[in-house]
Order: structure tokens, then sequence, then C-alpha cells
């Protein structure tokens, strides 16, 4: 399912039916508007979601070496990913650093999340949600305090989210044995690497307005 791309002539009902992406559980989440001025908790509304649960990770599990991101996803009904970005987005003060919107952020990490292929048993929106949670444990690390700015911090934690989206699953030389048609756009050149990075500028790129 691609990212919705709306423009401004559609009216707020339309936007209602149309601005909407699922978690892995299926559950439908609608895409917050760029002037909302009310942002969910954890970035995301889900009537399955286990509040107190995902309180009690963020708290807890957040900073750790081996948080249990299978727990995540569960008690965040599908939502890791998002949960784990916006815990960070928060705590790390991007919006007042970088005067990114929490709406704007929210909805780029729904779509990336979207992206992400739930058939995929090891590349999948939970595998890139430890992977931002790793790597922000590891930017925490006092021997990198003075090394990266925080606009190289922000480069990176969106990289480790973004790092695998849409991951179909085989290798780069299995997708250029097979004349995949991703390998023949990319010249059979580091052709997953440039599929996911593709795939997050071009999310980046959609803007929602109403």
């Amino acid at each position: 399912m691609q990212p919705p791309r709306l423009s401004a002539s559609m009216s707020h009902d339309v936007w209602r039916k149309r601005a909407m992406v699922r978690s892995s559980t299926g559950t439908q989440i609608q895409l917050l508007s760029e002037d909302s001025e009310t942002v969910p908790t954890f970035g995301v509304t889900n009537s399955k979601m286990n509040a107190p649960q995902m309180r009690k990770f963020m708290q807890e599990e957040v900073g750790l070496w081996s948080p249990d991101v299978f727990r995540l996803d569960i008690i965040s009904a599908g939502n890791s990913l998002v949960c784990a970005a916006y815990n960070i987005f928060k705590t790390r003060q991007f919006s007042c650093l970088f005067k990114i919107s929490p709406p704007t952020f929210i909805n780029f990490i729904l779509a990336i999340q979207n992206r992400y292929r739930s058939t995929n048993p090891y590349h999948n929106h939970i595998h890139a949600a430890d992977v931002l949670l790793t790597t922000d444990t590891l930017l925490k690390a006092k021997p990198l305090e003075t090394v990266f700015s925080k606009l190289e911090m922000l480069a990176a934690l969106v990289a480790a989210a973004v790092h695998d989206v849409d991951h179909p699953g085989r290798s780069n030389q299995f997708l250029i044995e097979t004349n995949n048609q991703l390998a023949l756009l990319y010249n059979d050149n580091s052709v997953l690497e440039n599929h996911h990075l593709a795939v997050a500028f071009q999310t980046l790129a959609v803007r929602i307005t109403l």
C-alpha cells in the first residue's frame, strides 16, 4: 500500500477516509493533520494498545542494550517502530531543535512503518525498531557524547529507521542472478541499499496538505 498523496482540494471527509495506514496487525491508523494540536502520547492511538505497559516499557527498557522489541510490538498493537521513533524524537527534543512538527514526523514514520513488509520474517518494522533503539543507545554512550552534532544524530536515527524499508526478503545477489527489476533499475550496484534509500526519500517527499 502506497502512502496517501493528498491535495489541498480534498475535503476533510475524503481525507479521513483516505489518509490511513495499517499496522502490522492490520489495524487502520489515521494520519495526523499537519496543524493538529493534539498528538497521541505514543505517536499513534489504537484501541488495542496497552498504554500502561507502553509507559513502563519506555521508562524501563529504552536505553538498554537488549529491549524486548517483540513485546513492544505486541503492547503497541503492531506499531513498535512508530512508538520507538516518537519516544526518541520527544526525548531528544528534535521538534524544537529542527523545527519539525510532531504530526509531520509521526506521519513520515507511520508511512515508513507501513512500507516495511509484514511478510518478511526478519527485515520487517520490528527489526527496524530494534536497530533504531540500539542506535539511540549507542549515541548515548559517553565516548560519543562530543563526537556527533545534533544533526548527525538525527541523520543516524532516521537512517536506522529506514535502513531496510520495503525489503523483499531476498539478497542483492539473488536479485541480480534472477534479473529482478530492482537489480536492473540499479544496474546491479548495491541494489537493496539504493532501493531502501529511494523509498525513504519518496516517502519523505509526500506532503499531506488540507
